[in-house]
């Protein structure tokens, strides 16, 4: 929950719109997050480190990239700017012991 004053902001006036109107601000807020978004785009499954997700491709519908995690030896985290932070943490939590080394 990003909006912390939640139950203040809905225990006067109009109830439900107030509800309504936070609920979409939590979705716009939360929407752009660095750290939900590369959970999305990188992911182990079966043996297979996959980066890629259809709804972030250019073009539209781009099928991932898939790496057999035997053919790979190491893996590298190097990242700058204002979502680094995030961006590495969401890689951290997806890969754990697998990344080698990094700096952000």
């Amino acid at each position: 929950m990003i909006i912390k004053n939640r139950s203040s902001l809905t225990s006067y006036g109009n109830l439900e719109g107030r509800r309504i109107v936070l609920d979409i601000l939590e979705a716009g807020l939360a929407a752009p997050d660095p750290y939900d978004n590369m959970r999305k785009l990188v992911r182990l499954e079966n043996g297979k480190l996959i980066i890629g997700h259809p709804n972030f491709s250019e073009p539209p519908g781009q099928e991932p990239l898939v790496y057999h995690l035997t053919d790979i030896r190491n893996i590298y985290v190097v990242g700058g700017g204002k979502a680094a932070q995030r961006e590495a943490k969401g890689l951290e939590d997806v890969l754990g012991d697998l990344i080698t080394d990094g700096h952000i």
